[in-house]
This record gives structure tokens, C-alpha cells and sequence, in this order.
């Protein structure tokens, strides 16, 4: 009960307004609390109602509703004769921006399954908000018959309910009987009139000893429950003792790093960090997208589980993967790639092993022996598998293994000079180009120009080479557009796509490719078969959670969140330009760098990036310095309010350290 309670019904009229208000009142004494009705129909609204009970001294806190419609019908019949539409993108972030600043009483409209749109109920909304629930029922006739199936529908869509709430005059025994065949407990039962009256909230809740004893209880369980999310300061230091000891972490010095702060919980943006509250400015390694524990993904993983939680792809299929794959390629068809085929595996370094093969072994079907060399940018990143770490730069993270790649060529992706000398001298010899389309993330967020990708992609086209994207960090509207290449006229062979792909729940890549390339491998032999895979390839649980990801990220009202996200990095961006600490300032959609002016600085430069680091984590900001590269990749649903204080931070931090 950490993030609110919603109040439903078995019908409409059985008092929801009435509980709401109680409980928004009883709540109110033991935590901040508000009423929040955010979809209403007819006049007066039940907000209004509410605000009339109110004596004028009060200070109860009652939200605004996000939709109001005069018609007194179910509210899509409503907003269809407003010629309106009921967007639940608006609701949830209404709530949102609520929570994270008090404890929302959300009263429903009607029952469970009333329309709210042309194809999501009351029921949806309490999924997507990933509330638990108090059902109100009256004590009229039908009240078994109704209450019974509204329970039943909670059960079907995995709605928690705490309890059920009876509403009117008593009626003995009906409770008890309720409570047996339901299965749920009787929460308390109310015997209000029609006159309610302004002593309401003065006098009647402090007479009901059971509605009393269900918010003590409620308010006890949600600290219980935010002390076991948080965790004491005696268990979070021993859990900190024992990462010490037993775990070994990617990308980590040991000698300088003495401890790893426990991530106790997250939401949206915010990690918590026992009771220390922090914005992920990195999305979790540049992951997660769409915000930690977003409902819908969340709901999506459980459905899932229930269905189908892994089977052997050698020979066998699923449904989450077909579909997965329909969708990908529909996307990227409608930016003008002819990538036809889906091949899956689990993260980004092996999405680029496989379109590395795959590049060589096509280019060996299908007459091209000579063509065995690949051509990659300097500065670029794909990866710490050994194929990987051979397209990508050498010396640095990767010099120690420098004898077990293979060779590659570099080019300046700033210099097109470079690129046409390289093509003039190898182009009859490349199997492939593989590239960071306008920005190099992890090689210091490096930005070049899409001039670069144009004249890429006419010397591909001349010479017949391939060309591999590495859209791991850039894709799903990271730079602002869905994919990177689509701010050139470059259109790729081979698309790798991961991190984002899964809204940072699951581990999960694939590599796109087209039907020619598909159809060199086919025959009557398993040589020339493409033999590469992995135990966990096309998972269902992580393909459904991408299906979510994608559904959300394709709706029309997520690029006004996008468009607010760019315009303020913009904004902080530019109130940065006059500190003498800074320089290089860049942006590309929602990623934005700078540089910070250091004598001992650089992009290798672990003491600099670590006390960064550890001092943003104090001032509450996750960041991850790329030496003296300072950078933000937020979730899209990062506020303003966050944002600016992400830049705020850096700018902190910085002058201490100057």
C-alpha cells in the first residue's frame, strides 16, 4: 500500500464517494494523504460533492479530476457526445505526479467493467496503476450476486483486494456470508443516509471503531512494507558487507570502488537507496526507457508467467517471439529498411557477434571470398565479447586482449575524407561496415555529423558492402527519432537492437536482417546453416515485456513526453554554457554531455569519474562519468523538476571539485 489505494464498486450509487471521502479523511490523520476521482461524469461531480462536505476550516486535500463531461452516462458514452476521448496516458501521469508526494485515495467510476474508452474499463486503469483495491458494495438486493462476480473479475485480472466495505442499513449475517463465499474480509460496515451533513468527517469516522482499525492497520503495513523495501541501516550495511565479499561487478576497479550502496526499490525515475532517494540519470546502463515498474510492463511480465516462462527456439516457436518479430519489422519497413528476418539472443555484445558471422559467413556463400576485412569508426564501442571488441576501439578497456582479435580497419567518423580513402584502397575487400549511428555512447558520447552516414551510404551502395547499425544505446527514440540512421539516409543490412528493447525489465538483443541475406543460408546441408544460439534465446517472458515496450513507445501522446524530455536537457544544457568548468556541451534528443575541464582529465581518468560519481549519489543522481564526460540518458518519464536538478548536480559537483 506504498503507492495509494483505489475504491471501486459493484455497481454505480453504492457509496464509493462516501468511503472515498471517509478514508481519504482517516488516512489523512495518520499520513498525507489525498481524494483523487480523476475520471467523472454528469453534474455535480463527486469531487464537487466531496468539496461540499467539507466544513471551511478543513484542509483535506482533494486532487482535480483530469476528465470532467456534463453527460450523466458512463463516461466513454460521455466523452464520445463531448466528441472527447479518455487517454489513460493523461490519468496515469496525473497520479503519478500525485504519489510521489502523497498517499492517493482513487475513487473509480462505476463498476469494474465500465467503459472508459473503445477498449480499456475501469479494471485496465486499476492494472495499469497497480493499485490494491477496497470494493464497496450496498446492502440492496443483488448485492451477493454482484459483489460475488466483481470479486471473481478481480481474481481474473490478479487486481489485489484488501477488502470489501458494505454500504447501508444493516443487514445481519449478509457480511459473514459475503465474507465466506468471496474469500475476502469485511473491512468495516457504514449505515449512512442520504443527509450526510458537515459533521462528516468531524465525528462519524472517530464512531466507527472497525474503519479505525483498518487504517492503523493499513498505515502499519505500509511502513512495515517501506521498511522492507528500505531495509534498516544494520541490514543494509551487512547486505553491503556481503556484496564486498562475495560479488565481483562489471566495469569496477575493486582497488578504489570500498562499496556498492543497496538498491532497495525504484519507481519511474527514483531508486531508493535504503531511505535516500536518487534519480537514475543513466536509465539503469542506458535500459530503462519507460521508468522502473512501469504497470503496464509489470502486468505484461505477470501475465506472461502464467503462460509460458521458457522453452527450448532449436525447433520450437512461441507466440510472444512471432509477435515481437511481426512488429520490428513492421517499424523498421516504415523507415525504410527492407529487414525481413528476426534473429534473437540476449544482449548487445552478441546481437553484433551475429551480425559480425553473419555478415562473413553471406559474403562466403555467396561468391564474395575476398571480402573478409571489416571497416569500424575510431572511438566506437560495441561490446566485450571478442568479435565485438574487435570492431570496436583499441587500447583503453580493451588493450589487454588486443592479441586475440582480429584486424580491423578504422576510419574518423568526422573525417569523410577517410572514409573515401578506405574505400577506395579496401571497398572490394569489406565484408561489412559497422557503426554507432551519429553517436558513439559508451566511447565518451560522441556526436557526429549524419553527413558522415550519407556519404557511408553511397560508397556502401557503390562498392556492395554491407552495413551493420549498432542501435544498442541509440534506439527507441534515445537521439529522438526511433532509430538513429533515421536522421541520415542511411538504410542498414543488419539492425542490432537491445537495452531499451525490453523497457529495462529482461535481458534480451536481436539482430535484424533482410530476406537475401536469409536465403543465402538455406539448403540441404547444416553447413551452411547459421549454427549460433543461446539456452535463453527468444525467452517468452522478456519478448512480451518488448511487445509491451513497443505498444507504449509506438502511442501517439509518448513523443509529447519525448519533446518535453529534449527541450528541457535543452534548456539545462544552455544554462550551463557560461561556467568556465565546462566545455563541448552536446545534445542529441534526449542525450546530453558535456565535458569537464580537468588537468588531469580525460576519458581514462577512473579517480575523477568515481568521486563524481559518489558525490552525485549524496546530492541524490545517478550518475555514470565517462571520464571527465558528464552525461544524462534519462527514463522518458523523468520530470522536468528532475531533470533540472540532474544538471543542477553536475554543476555542484563540479565546482567542489575545481
Amino acid at each position: 500500500m506504498s503507492e495509494g489505494l483505489f475504491i471501486t464498486g459493484t455497481d454505480t450509487d453504492v457509496g464509493k464517494t462516501v468511503v472515498s471521502a471517509l478514508l481519504t479523511y482517516s488516512f489523512a490523520q495518520k499520513v498525507s494523504t489525498t481524494y483523487f476521482k480523476p475520471i467523472q461524469s454528469g453534474s455535480p461531480t463527486d469531487t464537487a460533492t466531496l468539496k461540499s462536505w467539507l466544513p471551511e476550516t478543513s484542509t483535506l486535500k482533494v486532487s482535480n479530476p483530469v476528465y470532467e463531461f456534463q453527460m450523466p452516462a458512463s463516461p466513454n458514452r460521455a466523452a464520445e457526445a463531448e466528441g472527447r476521448n479518455i487517454d489513460f496516458h493523461y490519468v496515469q501521469k496525473a497520479y503519478r505526479e500525485l504519489s510521489q508526494c502523497s498517499f492517493p485515495i482513487v475513487e473509480g467510476a462505476g463498476g469494474l467493467e465500465v467503459p472508459l474508452n473503445s477498449s480499456q474499463t475501469v479494471s485496465d486503469l486499476i492494472s495499469i496503476l497497480n493499485l490494491p483495491c477496497v470494493l464497496v458494495a450496498s446492502t440492496r438486493l443483488g448485492t451477493i450476486n454482484h459483489t460475488l462476480l466483481t470479486v471473481h473479475r478481480l481474481r481474473q485480472k490478479n487486481i489485489r483486494c484488501l477488502g470489501f466495505v458494505l454500504n447501508g442499513p444493516e443487514d445481519p449475517g449478509l457480511g459473514e456470508l459475503l465474507e465466506h463465499q468471496s474469500g475476502l474480509p469485511l473491512l468495516f460496515h457504514l449505515n449512512w443516509q442520504e443527509n450526510i451533513g458537515s459533521h462528516f468527517f468531524a465525528k462519524e469516522w472517530q464512531e466507527n471503531r472497525a474503519l479505525q482499525t483498518f487504517v492503523e492497520k493499513a498505515v502499519v503495513n505500509q511502513k512495515s512494507e517501506n521498511a522492507s523495501n528500505f531495509g534498516s541501516i544494520n541490514a543494509l550495511a551487512e547486505l553491503s558487507q556481503k556484496d564486498k565479499s562475495y560479488v565481483w561487478h562489471p566495469f569496477t576497479q575493486h582497488g578504489l570502488v570500498q562499496d556498492h550502496p543497496v538498491v532497495t526499490r525504484a519507481k519511474n525515475s527514483t531508486l531508493w537507496m535504503g531511505d535516500h532517494k536518487v534519480i537514475d540519470a543513466v536509465s539503469s546502463w542506458w535500459v530503462n526507457i519507460l521508468g522502473h515498474c512501469h504497470p503496464e510492463i509489470s502486468q505484461a511480465l505477470k501475465e506472461q508467467v502464467d503462460q509460458l516462462e521458457h522453452v527450448v527456439f532449436a525447433g520450437l516457436t512461441h507466440q510472444p517471439a512471432i509477435e515481437l518479430s511481426e512488429t520490428l519489422i513492421k517499424i523498421t519497413r516504415k523507415k525504410g529498411c527492407r529487414l525481413d528476418k528476426v534473429f534473437f539472443s540476449d544482449n548487445g555484445s552478441t546481437a553484433v557477434e551475429v551480425a559480425l558471422k553473419m555478415a562473413h559467413q553471406y559474403q562466403r556463400q555467396s561468391g564474395g571470398n575476398k571480402r573478409h576485412r571489416f571497416l569500424a569508426l575510431k572511438g566506437s564501442y560495441h561490446g566485450d565479447t571478442l568479435g565485438a571488441m574487435s570492431v570496436g576501439a583499441r587500447g583503453g578497456f580493451h588493450e589487454v586482449f588486443e592479441p586475440l582479435m582480429f584486424n580491423v580497419d578504422f576510419v574518423d567518423p568526422f573525417s569523410e575524407t577517410e572514409l573515401e580513402n578506405a574505400f577506395a584502397s579496401l571497398g572490394h575487400e569489406l565484408a561489412a561496415v559497422i557503426v554507432e549511428p551519429m553517436v558513439q555512447g559508451a566511447g565518451g558520447m560522441r556526436m557526429y555529423p549524419a553527413s558522415f552516414l550519407n556519404r557511408l551510404n553511397v560508397l556502401a551502395k557503390e562498392y556492395g558492402v554491407l552495413v551493420i547499425a549498432d542501435e544498442i544505446f541509440t534506439g527507441f527514440y534515445r537521439t529522438g527519432r526511433f532509430f538513429a540512421f533515421e536522421h541520415s539516409e542511411l538504410r542498414p543490412d543488419f539492425l542490432c537492437l537491445s537495452k531499451g528493447l525490453t523497457g529495462g525489465y529482461l535481458p534480451l538483443s536481436v539482430t535484424l536482417t533482410g530476406e537475401d541475406i536469409y536465403d543465402s543460408f538455406l539448403g540441404d546441408s547444416f553447413a551452411t546453416a547459421f549454427l549460433h544460439g543461446h539456452s535463453y534465446t527468444a525467452n517468452p517472458l522478456a519478448c512480451r515485456v518488448a511487445c509491451q515496450t513497443l505498444e507504449i513507445l509506438m502511442r501517439a501522446q509518448f513523443e509529447q513526453d519525448l519533446k518535453r524530455v529534449i527541450l528541457t536537457t535543452s534548456e539545462c544544457l544552455e544554462s550551463l554554457k557560461d561556467k568556465s568548468y565546462f566545455y563541448n556541451h552536446r545534445q542529441l534528443g534526449t542525450v546530453g554531455a558535456l565535458e569537464v575541464l580537468n588537468s588531469d582529465g580525460g576519458y581514462f581518468h577512473p579517480q575523477l569519474s568515481y568521486r563524481l560519481h559518489r558525490r552525485a549519489l549524496e546530492m541524490g543522481v545517478l550518475l555514470r562519468p565517462l571520464g571527465n564526460t558528464l552525461y544524462s540518458v534519462p527514463p522518458y518519464c523523468t520530470t522536468d523538476e528532475e531533470l533540472r536538478k540532474i544538471y543542477s548536480v553536475m554543476n555542484q559537483i563540479v565546482e567542489e571539485e575545481i
